[in-house]
């Protein structure tokens, strides 16, 4: 641009130089002999054009002198380099896998949402031993337990006897021991050890509080359990069980039960001998009814009677003024029960999977005193139905 300027400059110049030269020498130079005013108009118009001139060849000057001072420092026609980014490799470093330790899977369920026993496999290969000093001893063998004091173990875990190392006998003769000459044992856990009897109790134990014995074939309890009067926690769950021994009525301090999966046609009445309990679930056991005894168990805070092909609760349920939670999913009801929707403090309520009849149960909505989770799964009610249920209960979470 610099330069079309100082060319279209240069081409002014040489028109106004030239012009000016031809006028100096055609016109000025011949009519110098004209009078006194003439000259004097003569000179001022030279003066004027000489000043133009002068205008013109310094502005040539200053381009001139801007374009060498620009050539002396040129930019770099450098192209910017494109900055480059780099993914960092992360080394994955291998590990030697860890040895294949056993543990029973829990059996999520059928379709129905019905819990089925887990499938065997191997467990660790060890029993887990915890003593009174805080110490804790691992073993393999029953026959590295020779030497073993009895007195000074508290808890006792058999991870499965599923192996070669453990004798049945040996075992039988240890878990006697266990049981008779423990005095400190206040936990004692025996889960998937395949185990169809547990032998007699014989000696007293203030101290047991935990007995843990699911997934097992047992077909009956020991002899012997009013000797562990203070015992808390008797879970059951996944055995052949079809009936309770009546020592254990004398289990006074017992807070949970689990008897779930097991082979009970009738409700176990020898429980509400147990006014202690708090927590008592029999899910999947072809009760079909209930006694009529509820009333003597008031410290009762869940009750656990899914898939127990009921069809009707009896009217001490409603004395229940502890309880929670209840679970009354895949039954028979055709409605909501009256002395279920009556209790205040429940919290937790499962309904789901009932072969309702909608009117009824839509009826039976209204009778509900209760504040809390109401889960209504597969009752088979269209998206209008549902929400005809939840502007009934407003103040109740409805999951369906």
């Amino acid at each position: 641009m610099i330069i079309c300027c100082i060319y279209c400059m240069l081409l002014n110049w040489k028109t106004i130089s030239g012009c000016s030269l031809k006028w100096v020498t055609i016109y000025a130079i011949p009519n110098l002999w004209k009078t006194q005013n003439t000259n004097q108009k003569i000179n001022q118009n030279l003066n004027t054009h000489n000043m133009k001139i002068k205008i013109i060849l310094l502005s040539i000057l200053i381009c001139v002198s801007a374009i060498a001072y620009g050539q002396t420092k040129k930019r770099p026609n450098k192209k910017i380099p494109k900055a480059k980014t780099t993914i960092p490799v992360i080394k994955v470093e291998k590990y030697p896998a860890p040895p294949r330790s056993t543990v029973l899977l829990a059996n999520p369920g059928n379709s129905k949402g019905m819990m089925s026993p887990p499938p065997m496999v191997e467990a660790p290969k060890q029993i887990s031993l915890y003593f009174t000093n805080g110490e804790m001893l691992t073993a393999r063998r029953v026959s590295e337990l020779n030497k073993l004091d009895f007195k000074t173990i508290r808890k006792f875990k058999a991870d499965n006897k599923y192996t070669p190392e453990f004798e049945e006998v040996e075992f039988s003769a240890f878990l006697e021991r266990l049981l008779n000459e423990s005095p400190n044992l206040e936990e004692l856990d025996l889960q998937n050890c395949n185990l169809k009897v547990i032998p007699r109790i014989s000696t007293p134990n203030g101290n047991l509080k935990s007995i843990y014995l699911s997934y097992n074939n047992l077909t009956a309890l020991p002899d012997g359990l009013e000797l562990i009067p203070n015992l808390e926690k008797l879970v059951l769950d996944n055995n052949q069980l079809s009936g309770l021994p009546k020592s254990i009525t004398k289990l006074k301090k017992l807070k949970r039960i689990a008897l779930d999966i097991n082979q009970f046609n009738r409700f176990p009445e020898e429980l509400f001998s147990i006014p202690s309990l708090e927590i008592l679930t029999l899910y999947k056991n072809d009760l079909k009814s209930l006694p009529d005894q509820f009333n003597l168990l008031p410290n009762l805070t869940t009750l656990g009677i899914q898939y127990t092909n009921l069809s009707t609760l009896p009217p001490s349920i409603s004395t229940l003024s502890k309880l929670n939670s209840i679970s009354l999913n895949g039954n028979q009801f055709a409605e909501f029960p009256a002395d279920v929707a009556s209790l205040k403090g429940l919290t937790q309520v499962d309904f789901s999977n009932n072969p309702i009849d909608k009117k009824l149960f839509l009826q039976s909505l209204d009778a509900i005193k209760w504040r809390g989770l109401f889960s209504l799964y597969d009752l088979k009610l269209t998206k209008s139905e549902y929400e005809a249920v939840k502007a009934k209960l407003k103040l109740i979470d409805v999951y369906h």
